[in-house]
């Protein structure tokens, strides 16, 4: 039985569909037509809900819900590189990213194989953990976010031995700007 992925990507990404039907996501599909049906998780222009405050004995820094293609190996690989640095929390699996995207403000050109989202933030692709945290850290309210787009090898949940390319993490700030959070120039290695 073949998993299909269904991700809606700009032609300056087509990297990207490579990359996932080669980490086990089969074929890779359009999903151009209606998502009524997907959920409404947030506004793109702010920061959304946080977890509730003592719903859960984990602080709420530490809660994710990711959103991902069901069967995408690489986000499951990210979901346990973040909970081996713990974190914690659900993974909600949908064929309708592009919506998941599209609500939270990631504009296409940022845009990874998943989406998830911390005490209020949205944090897109395959960011490490240690980032994800010093931002959470800083707490900060001109910003929404982090972004690693398209899938850089060598990030967590897209290993493949040896190799790693260098990327950057990118702050997504509230008014719709965006600069350079980190530089990652080796493997779990910030600038």
């Amino acid at each position: 039985m073949q998993t299909r992925c269904y991700t809606r990507f700009s032609a300056a990404t087509v990297n990207i569909a490579m990359l996932l039907l080669l980490f086990g996501c089969g074929e890779l599909e359009s999903s151009a037509g209606t998502v009524a049906e997907a959920p409404v998780v947030a506004s793109s222009s702010a920061k959304v809900d946080s977890v509730p405050p003592g719903n859960n004995k984990q602080p709420a820094e530490k809660l994710f819900t990711v959103y991902k293609n069901p069967g995408c190996q690489c986000c499951d690989h990210w979901v346990e590189h973040m909970k081996s640095q713990g974190f914690s929390g659900t993974i909600v699996e949908t064929a309708e990213l592009s919506v998941i995207k599209q609500r939270y403000g990631i504009e296409p050109a940022l845009q990874s194989c998943h989406t998830a989202v911390i005490d209020g933030y949205v944090f897109e692709g395959h960011i490490p953990a240690a980032q994800v945290a010093q931002f959470l850290a800083q707490r900060p309210t001109d910003k929404r976010g982090l972004a690693v787009p398209g899938m850089p090898v060598g990030s967590p949940g897209m290993e493949m031995g040896d190799r790693h390319q260098a990327y950057d993490v990118i702050a997504l700030n509230n008014d719709g700007s965006r600069e350079r959070f980190a530089h990652i120039a080796n493997k779990g290695a910030a600038q």
